[in-house]
């Protein structure tokens, strides 16, 4: 019997959105590589679909949580775009993969360099597209998101309310909407107004569970800062079961050691803490943290936060030198990553002040 033939490029591309479709990310990842480089032996350069299908799987690799080798995709479909000519669909793919180098930036714990290559991107949209083009509002959304992390919190709420104009006007999918109330929800909790925080999160998830179904990723997304905020306004119990629901739900989508799964697990920690339960909350924190050193590294700044809550538990359990040891990390991932008026930034520089000065910081 004879082999089956190689497939082509548009074998292994409809391969790929079949795949991507059906919730396969890794396996589209790797269909998207092959198809990539299937296009360019049998097309040559300049070509557009190589870079294209590249553009899938950083996407996809973006989403498992592997920043890494989505920056390094990134460069191989810059590569290609870059010999292109200018015109539609050639700026869109461009400006497509600026957005995505923004996110792998970002992913990646550089907060300025994401801001200044999305920053430009939003440019080369304005002038190649048009400023009202669906592609500017997903740039505007993720210089909202850098914004919300930065502590530039005006900037980031007039972003957001730009890509809500824009993808209002062009009639955008309901999850699309979904995902601008849930950044407006976060950025609502990060400036400490719960109520906003609250109103704009359960919508999210309602648009979200409508569109895509009630354990879809970006409703257990909804749900995990849905219970942050809950457990902040008080309601343990509610905010405990949804963080267990979240985690459970990401692992389903992605694997235990993704580092949604992680994120969930900290901020169930939290939620332990405050209600005094203090030995969960202890493995819960270590266990989250463990599980976002691995996927985001030891410097990421957004470790912050639960450094700080390692700090003050471990205070609280009598062990004050490692309690001034997790402060002195929170500020260190900070440096340089906010603005120096930054909640996270000031409290970790307070806690580090008081622990020091005081010894075990009574």
């Amino acid at each position: 019997m004879s082999a089956d033939p190689p497939q082509t490029g548009l074998q292994l591309a409809a391969a790929t959105s079949t795949a991507l479709g059906g919730g396969e990310l890794a396996r589209g990842a790797a269909l998207a590589d092959e198809a990539a480089a299937t296009f360019l032996a049998e097309q040559g350069e300049p070509n557009f679909d190589a870079p294209n299908m590249l553009r899938l799987r950083a996407d996809a690799l973006l989403t498992l949580g592997d920043h890494g080798a989505a920056a390094q995709t990134l460069d191989r479909a810059d590569g290609h775009a870059a010999k292109l000519p200018g015109g539609d669909p050639f700026d869109r793919l461009r400006v497509q993969l600026g957005r995505l180098r923004g996110v792998a930036l970002l992913d990646g714990g550089d907060r300025p360099g994401a801001r200044a290559v999305l920053e430009a991107t939003l440019t080369l949209c304005e002038q190649t597209l048009a400023p009202d083009d669906p592609d500017a509002a997903g740039v505007h959304n993720m210089l909202g998101i850098v914004g919300k992390f930065m502590g530039t919190f005006d900037d980031a709420a007039a972003h957001y309310a730009r890509a809500l104009e824009i993808y209002r006007d062009h009639d955008a999918a309901p999850g699309t909407i979904a995902t601008l109330h849930h950044n407006l929800g976060g950025l609502a909790h990060s400036r400490g107004d719960l109520v906003t925080a609250e109103r704009e999160t359960r919508r999210a998830l309602e648009l979200h569970a409508a569109s895509h179904g009630a354990t879809h990723p970006d409703a257990a997304a909804d749900r995990g800062q849905l219970a942050a905020i809950l457990s902040e306004l008080g309601r343990h119990e509610e905010a405990e079961r949804e963080l267990r629901r979240t985690a459970d739900d990401f692992a389903t989508a992605y694997g235990p050691d993704h580092v949604e799964v992680a994120i969930a697990h900290t901020a169930l920690g939290a939620a332990l803490h405050r209600v005094g339960r203090l030995d969960e909350a202890d493995v819960a924190y270590r266990e989250g943290l463990a599980g976002r050193e691995r996927t985001q590294g030891e410097r990421h700044p957004m470790l912050a936060p639960t450094l700080l809550n390692l700090s003050a538990l471990c205070e609280q359990r009598g062990n004050p030198s490692e309690a001034r040891a997790y402060a002195q990390r929170a500020v260190d991932v900070l440096d340089g990553a906010v603005t120096a008026d930054h909640p996270h930034r000031l409290a970790a520089q307070q806690r580090l002040a008081e622990l020091s000065a005081g010894g075990s910081g009574s």
